[in-house]
């Protein structure tokens, strides 16, 4: 007599963690600290409190060859309010990746802000208008394009890295103020592509390259900055000499005391 033999399987769910975190999660948040896992999409109001520590880290993947980095992007109504204060800042910092970004999208609302921050190794990415003061760069960057009216004043930006990058640039139709902020290191200081924005009252010293970068198609005008040991020159510069298609109204002799975060 034959015997029919039945086997039976049972499907048992896996979850993997990392770091504590499951793999569908993105954004963690716990009293004080918030973990970035690879890419994160944020449609909502996200409030930072002053002293919160975010850290970008990459998320993990079934993939050879590692996972996605560690990235906030706000669209769709999403809006960011980080406000510290300069006894208690806000500190963005990296994990496991070599940068962190910050996505801003058109899409996203225009008045978020990032105030009283220290920023390590993240990339800020604008494409809306957003407020960007009192806050330090550390071999970070911010990038805006598109119709942004953007203030970015009040920082203090710092690059020490051997890759070597623009600290602020503009591209497109932008529209924007640059002002009151110490730049210094890096290949560019400010790269500006658009002839509306404002470039006014910053210190730019130590730049590799050029200072400030204008249009290709014309020449721009700024006002009040301080350019110093820029483009392979050493001494303080009044003509334009240590910067590309600028023309400086009322440069400064001296460094603008006013400049920079303050902390």
């Amino acid at each position: 007599m034959r015997k029919n033999i039945y086997l039976f399987f049972v499907l048992v769910p896996v979850v993997f963690l990392i770091n504590g975190c499951t793999l569908n999660e993105g954004l963690k948040i716990s009293n004080g600290l918030i973990e970035v896992y690879g890419r994160c999409t944020v449609n909502y109001e996200l409030t930072i409190q002053p002293g919160t520590k975010v850290v970008f880290k990459e998320k993990q993947t079934f993939f050879i060859g590692g996972g996605d980095p560690g990235e906030i992007e706000f669209k769709d109504g999403g809006k960011l309010i980080a406000k510290g204060t300069a006894q208690n800042p806000i500190v963005f910092e990296t994990a496991q990746v070599s940068f962190g970004q910050i996505y801003m999208r058109s899409s996203s609302i225009d008045d978020s802000i990032i105030e009283f921050s220290k920023l390590s190794n993240t990339v800020v990415t604008i494409s809306n208008s957003t407020t960007i003061r009192k806050s330090k760069f550390e071999n970070s960057r911010i990038a805006i394009e598109g119709n942004s009216s953007s203030l970015i004043e009040y920082n203090t930006f710092t690059w020490d890295n051997s890759f070597q990058v623009v600290l602020i640039s503009m591209l497109d139709s932008t529209n924007c103020n640059i002002q009151y902020n110490n730049l210094s290191g890096s290949e560019i200081g400010i790269s500006c592509g658009s002839l509306y924005s404002s470039i006014k009252n910053n210190n730019i010293q130590n730049i590799v390259t050029y200072a400030i970068g204008g249009p290709l198609s014309t020449n721009i005008s700024v006002e009040g900055n301080y350019v110093a040991n820029c483009y392979g020159q050493s001494g303080v510069d009044t003509t334009g000499s240590q910067s590309a298609r600028v023309v400086y109204v009322n440069p400064r002799t001296s460094p603008v005391t006013e400049a920079g975060c303050g902390w």
